[in-house]
């Protein structure tokens, strides 16, 4: 197996030309999964069965449980098995059928209640530049107030107030307000 590594991370560098340190976390993956594979008593690659390689991600998994570094490890090893079935070391890829695991998407940073009290009594405090005109200030702490909805996508936050439409949202947001 070891000369099979060596093809394979020559390929990856010189002509897949993949960035040296995706290179080197390639190389400790399949070097990686070969020793456990040797750990295993499997010394060929054509003996290698998908049960194996699940085995060693599982392996992995308690060493690195990041789903990041899980899908590196199982981006490398369908490569380096791909490789090895295109250059004619193996017939068959036993790494075709994994899948990475899915990312978690990051929470969204959010506003402490300061940070927002801070927001929001910003406009009309002189802090900023402002154009003069009646019902600014309301139209600020408003538009400032609609941003922050979680429900509304950006063409939503780009929508054109009216002066009438903006006093009527003002005159409903007061009703709703003094209604709790």
């Amino acid at each position: 197996m070891d000369i099979e590594v060596a093809d394979f991370l020559r390929y990856c560098e010189i002509e897949r030309r993949l960035a040296p340190l995706t290179c080197k976390a390639y190389a400790r993956d399949v070097r990686a999964c070969t020793t456990f594979l040797h750990s295993i008593d499997v010394h060929d690659l054509a003996a290698v069965r998908v049960a194996h390689l699940r085995r060693f991600l599982a392996a992995e998994a308690d060493h690195r449980p990041a789903p990041a570094s899980q899908a590196r490890t199982i981006a490398a090893l369908r490569c380096f098995f791909r490789f090895c079935v295109e250059n004619d070391y193996l017939d068959r890829d036993p790494a075709a059928v994994l899948r990475a695991p899915k990312k978690r998407d990051a929470l969204p940073d959010v506003l402490d209640s300061r940070e927002l009290r801070r927001l929001l009594s910003t406009p009309g405090s002189g802090q900023v530049w402002q154009r003069r005109f009646a019902g600014r200030d309301e139209r600020d702490r408003l538009m400032l107030a609609l941003l922050g909805h979680k429900h509304l996508d950006s063409t939503q936050r780009y929508t054109r107030v009216t002066a009438h439409q903006l006093r009527g949202a003002v005159k409903r947001l007061h009703w709703h307000e003094t209604r709790a």
